[in-house]
């Protein structure tokens, strides 16, 4: 599946995975990840976080063991689940249920050892990979993401689009971003209310027309 129309907007890998469900809980819900398992393969090679030849043997493997595969995307869409309420909840500054951190903190134990340091060229040492051994081992970079937010991000700059309720980190220098995207949600929600506008204008009043002196 192709995720041209699912643009990379929170500014974190994990709030893009948030990202990819829109417009919960009304008529115009949206799911990106339609395919099972091998959609979100492919996200995740679109988000970066995965080569195509690790996808191209996870796919192999999903294949083998299909029921695994299957449990393992169901597993990506709760914790994907609890991640949106976490952030949601932090964007509309209220207080983060407990449970939340407790599921955070039992795959953040997972990640972690997945992670090794390694020494770059200019002497610097940054985190790495190992390789996916397991189907969901996909999910570890996403967790990492959320973790380092929350330690390591200004948690007032999280944000949440009034339009299609997608997660944003806001790193504009006045703290000034409402929208996922001023082109599409912004001008959409301008167009809204000039149609309002134009409709109050034009609407009647109570005190005139047919029989009103």
């Amino acid at each position: 599946m192709g995720f041209e129309g699912l643009t990379l907007l929170g500014g974190r890998l994990c709030l893009d995975f948030c990202n990819t469900a829109a417009y919960r809980a009304t008529a115009q819900e949206q799911e990106f990840l339609k395919g099972g398992y091998a959609d979100l393969l492919d996200w995740c090679i679109y988000a970066g976080t995965l080569s195509e030849p690790e996808s191209t043997r996870l796919k192999g493997q999903a294949q083998d063991h299909p029921a695994q595969a299957q449990q393992t995307f169901r597993d990506a869409l709760k914790r994907r689940a609890t991640l949106y309420s976490l952030f949601h909840h932090l964007a509309q500054a209220e207080a983060i249920p407990p449970e939340f951190l407790q599921e955070l903190n039992a795959a953040q134990q997972h990640a972690m050892s997945r992670r090794q340091l390694i020494r770059q060229p200019d002497g610097t040492f940054t985190w790495t990979w190992l390789p996916c051994t397991a189907l969901s081992d996909v999910l570890d970079p996403i967790v990492a993401s959320a973790s380092e937010l929350l330690v390591e991000g200004d948690l007032s700059r999280v944000r949440q689009c009034p339009g299609c309720g997608w997660l944003f980190y806001d790193s504009s220098r006045n703290r000034s971003r409402t929208w996922c995207d001023m082109q599409f949600c912004g001008n959409r929600a301008k167009a809204r209310r000039h149609l309002a506008k134009i409709r109050t204008q034009t609407t009647p009043s109570a005190n005139t027309g047919p029989g009103k002196a």
